[in-house]
């Protein structure tokens, strides 16, 4: 599927690409960036799936590539999409590929660009477009069941942590006044969390000012490689969290093969592209890796020894799906067993950190509680 536009008639005064010199094309493609530069937002997932399994739609059942932005134009009401689309458009007139429309853009990840620069060497545009789209699809339903999963015990934490914080501000300091005045021997517990709450009640603007601080260092720091891989690298050594994290990365891997390999792309090619696609510290090392490997004559199977994520299970399913040829419908399975492994290790993280969180809090709150009536108790017993 060709996507130049140099068959389109030429529309309202607008010149060809044929007719449009060197300077003058970058001077336009210049002007429509700043135009459709829609601040740092990015293209939501679920409308990404809907406008590649659009296009791959329109394209497959033999409307041009005019035809079938304009027709998803008049889909849209809000003007940034419109814009988004006539950027598209104006790129592809002036000679770029669609790939390039879409970089142009600034609102699609490199994963979107690289993999539509795929259909675009291999011929199979329409093939690539329902990959991505189905691979958002995919990941969209993947990120609703583990919100659903996450959300509750979320929420139930910050709660928690809001009610412990507004007794050791306000409770505590209460129960603090009656107690000096009453000049009642106080119990150990109950020195202890007022001294605990004198210090939040006196520090409080610090410890916002530190939290604030942590945030501002780890936006200005996530892109630092030493950075990446301390974190990275002491997340995964965490027995549960280091395992969905493996997981997920294994399931995006896995995902990724399959769009590549159903591309007909060679191996190399889709090494080097999966490098500028997955942003991630460890997988990022393994492909280099794995790249240097395929260079020196190993298969790919080979390369994933001795890597940081890539498990026995992966290397002995690819080294069987290099000796059959049946490396898509290998990935895809192994993409299916991973994305049923991480959704039940989600669901027993949530079942399990619900009772935890309440149990703690629990204990926190009892112990405040505790601590603030026994003083009560002793001064009633003195009156009595």
């Amino acid at each position: 599927m060709s996507i130049s536009l140099n068959q389109l008639p030429n529309n309202g005064g607008k010149k060809n690409s044929k007719n449009v010199s060197t300077q003058s094309a970058s001077k336009l493609r210049e002007l429509l960036s700043k135009e459709i530069t829609l601040g740092k937002k990015r293209y939501s997932e679920k409308k990404k799936e809907h406008f590649f399994s659009e296009m791959a739609m329109l394209l497959e059942s033999g409307v041009d590539i005019r035809t079938t932005l304009d027709i998803m134009k008049q889909e849209h009401i809000k003007e940034k999409d419109v814009k988004l689309i006539d950027s598209i458009y104006n790129e592809l007139v002036i000679g770029a590929s669609l790939s390039k429309a879409l970089e142009y853009a600034k609102l699609f990840d490199a994963y979107e660009v690289y993999s539509v620069r795929i259909g675009e060497e291999t011929g199979q545009l329409i093939i690539v477009l329902k990959q991505i789209a189905e691979y958002y699809k995919t990941k969209v339903a993947f990120k609703r069941k583990l919100m659903s999963a996450l959300s509750y015990p979320t929420v139930v934490l910050f709660t928690a942590i809001l009610v412990v914080l507004f007794m050791l501000d306000f409770v505590v300091p209460m129960f603090t006044d009656i107690f000096r005045q009453s000049n009642v021997e106080l119990p150990g517990i109950t020195k202890g969390v007022m001294a605990i709450s004198d210090f939040f009640h006196r520090y409080s603007l610090l410890f916002i000012f530190i939290a604030a601080s942590l945030v501002s260092l780890y936006f200005y720091f996530r892109k630092n490689m030493s950075y990446r891989k301390f974190v990275s690298l002491s997340l995964l050594k965490l027995k549960y969290v280091g395992c969905i994290i493996r997981l997920t990365y294994l399931y995006r891997f896995c995902r990724t093969m399959v769009l590549h390999t159903g591309s007909g792309l060679p191996l190399m090619r889709t090494v080097q592209l999966m490098q500028k696609m997955i942003a991630y510290y460890p997988m990022e090392q393994d492909l280099a890796k794995i790249e240097c490997d395929l260079l020196q004559g190993k298969s790919l199977a080979d390369s994933m020894e001795d890597t940081i994520l890539f498990d026995k299970k992966i290397i002995s399913l690819t080294r069987m799906g290099e000796e059959v040829n049946k490396q898509e419908m290998v990935y895809t399975r192994m993409a299916a067993q991973y994305e049923q492994e991480l959704q039940q290790k989600t669901e027993l993280l949530s079942n399990i950190l619900e009772p935890t969180i309440l149990v703690i809090v629990g204990i926190f709150v009892a112990i405040i509680l505790i601590s603030m009536y026994l003083p009560m108790f002793k001064l009633g017993g003195a009156i009595g």
